[in-house]
């Protein structure tokens, strides 16, 4: 939540040894290259265990000893739950984008109004659409308004979701539960 002033300061402080501690994002993490960071805490369950390798080994890259914590409440996978959903829009979400679209014409629809349709009044992954929104067009069925920006209208592949984009859109989702699975069962 800081300005990019601000975080720019701040880091610039931590990186030339001038602030001993300093609590970030994983993102913010992620840019330091100090080699006698010392200890890391981690508060939330990383997406991966992968990502947690990476996070963790910014300690202690100058070869001296190194700590890193994992605080760990079984609550905070839900967290990690709500980005995978985001990540993997189910096909019947794509539909639903599509049918969306199409409906509106030559007009077209923004986010947030495709987000009102889809919704129907429940509660929406609003992640999930936006993904969904990005999937569709690298497959051809939506494309962007070409005169009025962060429209979207129905694209030249009619096709789209077919059996074999939703068998590949079901094998990412399973990888992406797996990854967590494992990185749950290494902080257990």
């Amino acid at each position: 939540g800081l300005t990019d002033e601000v975080r720019r300061d701040v880091q610039e402080r931590f990186v030339s040894g001038a602030l001993d501690v300093v609590a970030a994002t994983n993102a913010f993490g992620m840019g330091i290259d100090r080699a006698d960071v010392r200890a890391i805490v981690h508060w939330d369950v990383p997406g991966s265990l992968e990502a947690y390798y990476q996070e963790a080994g910014r300690a202690g890259r100058d070869g001296a000893p190194a700590h890193c914590e994992l605080l760990f409440n079984q609550a905070d996978v839900r967290t990690q739950e709500f980005f995978i959903e985001g990540s993997n829009p189910p096909a019947a979400l794509l539909r639903q984008i599509r049918a969306a679209v199409a409906a509106s014409g030559d007009a077209g629809l923004d986010a947030a109004e495709i987000v009102e349709w889809v919704a129907g009044g429940q509660r929406v992954n609003e992640m999930a659409v936006d993904t969904g929104l990005g999937t569709l067009q690298r497959w051809g069925a939506l494309q962007r308004h070409p005169e009025v920006d962060q429209r979207w209208l129905d694209g030249p592949n009619r096709d789209a979701p077919g059996p074999e984009d939703e068998a590949r859109l079901a094998e990412k989702a399973r990888r992406d539960r797996a990854r967590l699975r494992r990185l749950l069962r290494y902080v257990r």
